[in-house]
């Protein structure tokens, strides 16, 4: 599916796009731990997103994919949550760049990078 030594971020859009699934397959659980730390820190990094952990069905918390839910509030048009987005999915690859690891983002059923 993936290339192990990268870090891949995959978005599947909710709720006729009010909620977004993120799912983060780290290379190690050294990333996971790392990110599941700066979620928490961080829950409100973006006013106008609400961020919901998953519990982890189908995946045991032994694995390398960390899985929540970005969720908007009603008034929010679409162009606008697009770029919500953008910007939340840009914290979370500059903690891997901090780290010196790859990144892919991509969309739920599209295999390319979405930010290409």
């Amino acid at each position: 599916m993936h290339n192990e030594t990268i870090n891949v971020v995959e978005l599947e859009k909710l709720n006729d796009n009010q909620q977004v699934k993120v799912t983060i397959h780290c290379v190690d659980m050294e990333m996971k731990a790392h990110l599941g730390k700066f979620l928490n820190e961080n829950k409100n990094l973006v006013g106008e997103i609400e961020v919901y952990p998953m519990a982890s069905v189908g995946n045991k918390s032994e694995t390398e994919v960390l899985n929540f839910i970005l969720s908007f509030g009603k008034d929010i048009l679409d162009t606008v949550k697009d770029e919500l987005i953008t910007l939340y999915v840009g914290y979370l690859v500059s903690e891997f760049k901090d780290r010196n690891q790859k990144c892919e983002v991509k969309e739920k059923g599209n295999d390319t990078d979405v930010r290409k």
